[in-house]
């Protein structure tokens, strides 16, 4: 099974877009300094400690911070393509290619979505068994008891839809393809983005009082969820897949912090 999965992975790359490694770097800097703009707007607003936020700062910090990031890397790499059909004529490849915002070419976005969760429900069931705190919960969702309704729903869209969605298109869409052409294979391409996926949480939610929980969800939680993801774009050849592969980690949590502060 394993082989089987790997071998559809390894197979080429139906389009490969015409940026570099500046762009791809570019916008996975860029989505950090939109995620913590979006944090210093919103407990400006609500006059909240940045160094110690309420969820509904956190929450909507990491809204506003996505669709910034998700906005400026379609963009920037729209404005990539448009430039490369100005300049050379044969090139036909639209920009939804160019990202993989296609349909899969394996197997149906429904499976593969199920995939994920079962990874996701695998992951903490593991990681329980090795001392993980059975209501151990990432940074946001942490604070949710006695949250509002409407923190609730903004957490929900967070989770499910838009960082899923940023993630994706900047990590799978823009950088796995960038690094497919870099290495030559699509799986080293999978391991060197779930890397600097993992990295750009780290940068995130690390802090110095080291424990599993930090250690948990700066590094290894990412990691794997980048693996995921990962893997699921290099088989199906689309990022649409690893958007949805996320959205399921993230519909996890959700179903976890719902049942944790109910």
């Amino acid at each position: 099974m394993i082989k089987s999965i790997l071998k559809k992975a390894r197979l080429p790359e139906p389009y490969l877009p015409p940026w570099g490694m500046r762009l791809a770097f570019g916008t996975v800097i860029m989505f950090v300094v939109a995620l913590f703009l979006g944090l210093l707007i919103t407990t400006t607003i609500r006059e909240d400690d940045p160094t110690d936020a309420q969820a509904p700062s956190i929450i909507l910090g990491a809204a506003i911070g996505s669709v910034m990031a998700l906005t400026l890397a379609y963009q920037y790499s729209s404005g990539v393509v448009l430039k490369k059909q100005e300049s050379a004529k044969n090139f036909k490849q639209t920009v939804a290619q160019s990202l993989g915002l296609i349909p899969s070419r394996s197997r149906p976005l429904w499976i593969t979505s199920l995939a994920a969760l079962a990874v996701a429900i695998a992951l903490d069931t593991a990681t329980l068994i090795l001392g993980k705190s059975d209501t151990s919960l990432p940074l946001g969702l942490d604070r949710m008891d006695g949250a509002d309704s409407l923190t609730w729903i903004m957490a929900g869209v967070l989770f499910v839809g838009l960082r899923p969605a940023a993630e994706e298109v900047i990590f799978r869409g823009i950088l796995y393809p960038v690094m497919v052409k870099r290495t030559q294979d699509n799986v080293q391409a999978v391991g060197w983005s779930a890397v600097i996926f993992a990295l750009f949480y780290f940068v995130q939610v690390f802090n110095w009082e080291i424990s599993w929980e930090v250690s948990y969800w700066s590094l290894v939680y990412p990691l794997i969820l980048g693996l995921t993801a990962g893997i699921v774009r290099a088989h199906t050849k689309s990022t649409t897949a690893a958007i949805l592969a996320n959205a399921m980690f993230g519909l996890f949590l959700i179903m976890k912090a719902l049942l944790t502060f109910a």
